[in-house]
């Protein structure tokens, strides 16, 4: 028998949470998606825990796809649609590392001639 895409992610999953997650996630796609604020409602957490949990999911190969332009987490349920979700994921990252290089060069260029720089993190 071949294993469903939630049955991949499920074995992927660190604890209930994320499976709770992944349950809440079970039936969507790019069309019918669930919000965080439906997942904070059904899971009585904290939004920032959501969100934490989805990225430490990522970060195991789980992809939960979502974007900025319409409001919702889904599973993608085809390749089209994962390499649609990677693109803008992607392109946010790029955005993130730019903005990052833009702010550093400006913060060089403010801060030059200062013989420490301390960086809390």
């Amino acid at each position: 028998m071949r294993k469903t895409i939630f049955d991949t992610f499920t074995a992927r999953a660190e604890n209930n949470t994320q499976e709770a997650i992944l349950w809440l996630l079970k039936d969507s796609d790019y069309f019918h998606r669930v919000t965080r604020g439906e997942l904070v409602d059904k899971l009585h957490m904290k939004d920032r825990s959501i969100r934490e949990q989805i990225e430490r999911m990522r970060r195991n190969g789980i992809f939960i796809a979502g974007d900025m332009d319409v409001a919702g987490y889904f599973i993608p349920q085809s390749m089209d649609e994962y390499l649609t979700f990677e693109a803008k994921y992607s392109g946010r990252a790029l955005t993130t590392l730019y903005n990052k290089g833009q702010m550093h060069n400006l913060a060089a260029e403010l801060f030059s001639g200062q013989t420490k720089m301390e960086v809390n993190i």
